[in-house]
């Protein structure tokens, strides 16, 4: 398999061995972008006799959260050794995914 470009967003996490006549691997692909962008690259795979490409595509989104207490800090107040307060705090998801 030829190499995938280092920054493309592309990874193979699994190790390629030889295939013997007929039968099947899993290529494990991973895809950690590192912008807001569309990606595409092309994965070749060969052989002795036969080669063949892939185009790999996807597209990188920004997850925004919205944190409340507005101010994204949360105070607990004064708490003795042994006693237990519970306080609430709420993430939204306020991105399109």
């Amino acid at each position: 398999m030829d190499l995938l470009p280092l920054f493309g967003g592309f990874s193979v996490i699994n190790a390629l061995r030889p295939i013997p006549p007929g039968k099947t691997i899993s290529l494990v692909v991973t895809f950690k972008p590192h912008d807001q962008q569309i990606f595409s690259e092309s994965c070749r795979i060969y052989s002795r006799t036969a080669s063949l490409t892939v185009t790999l595509r996807g597209k990188g989104v920004r997850p925004e959260v919205k944190l409340e207490p507005e101010n994204q800090l949360l105070d607990a107040g004064a708490v003795l050794l042994g006693d237990f307060v519970e306080k609430t705090f709420t993430i939204t998801n306020i991105s399109n995914f």
